[in-house]
C-alpha cells in the first residue's frame, strides 16, 4: 500500500507541476501577445504621423509652386483617395494662403494634413511658412 500511495502522490505532484508550468507558459504567451499588439499599434501610429507629415510638406511645396505662377493663389483643399496614396485610407489636405499686412509681398502658407481623413485615430500635421513673392522686375531677369 505504501508504494501505490507514493505513486499516487508522485502522479499528483507531477500533475500539479505540469499545470503550474502550463499556467506560466500561458501568462508569458499572453504578455508576449500584448507586447506585440502594443508594438504594432505604435508602428501604425508612427506610419500615420509620417504620412501626414509628408502630405503637409507636399502641400507647402505645391503652395510655393502655385504662388510663383499666381500671386493671388489663396489655397485649396485636397481629398486624396486611398488608391492614390496606395494606402487603405484616404487623406485630406488643406492649404490656406494669407497676405501679411506689414509685408505686402509676403504670404503666410499654412498646410494641414489629416491621415486617415476619417476616424478617431487620424494623425494631423501642420506646417507653416512665409513665402516672399518675387518682384516682377526680379522675376523677369
Amino acid at each position: 500500500m505504501t508504494s501505490s500511495h507514493t505513486t499516487r502522490n508522485r502522479r499528483g505532484a507531477m500533475t500539479l507541476i505540469v499545470l503550474l508550468a502550463l499556467a506560466v507558459v500561458m501568462l508569458l504567451s499572453a504578455a508576449l501577445v500584448r507586447a506585440v499588439a502594443i508594438d504594432r499599434s505604435a508602428a501604425r501610429e508612427a506610419a500615420r504621423r509620417s504620412q501626414a507629415e509628408w502630405l503637409a510638406y507636399s502641400a507647402c511645396q505645391r503652395a510655393i509652386s502655385m504662388l510663383a505662377r499666381d500671386p493671388a493663389y489663396s489655397g485649396e483643399t485636397w481629398d486624396i483617395g486611398a488608391n492614390e496614396l496606395g494606402q487603405a485610407d484616404g487623406a485630406r489636405v488643406e492649404i490656406v494662403v494669407e497676405p501679411i499686412a506689414e509685408q505686402p509681398t509676403a504670404r503666410r502658407v499654412r498646410a494641414r494634413a489629416i491621415f486617415p481623413a476619417e476616424g478617431d485615430r487620424s494623425a494631423v500635421r501642420q506646417q507653416t511658412l512665409i513665402y516672399q513673392i518675387p518682384d516682377s522686375e526680379e522675376a523677369s531677369q
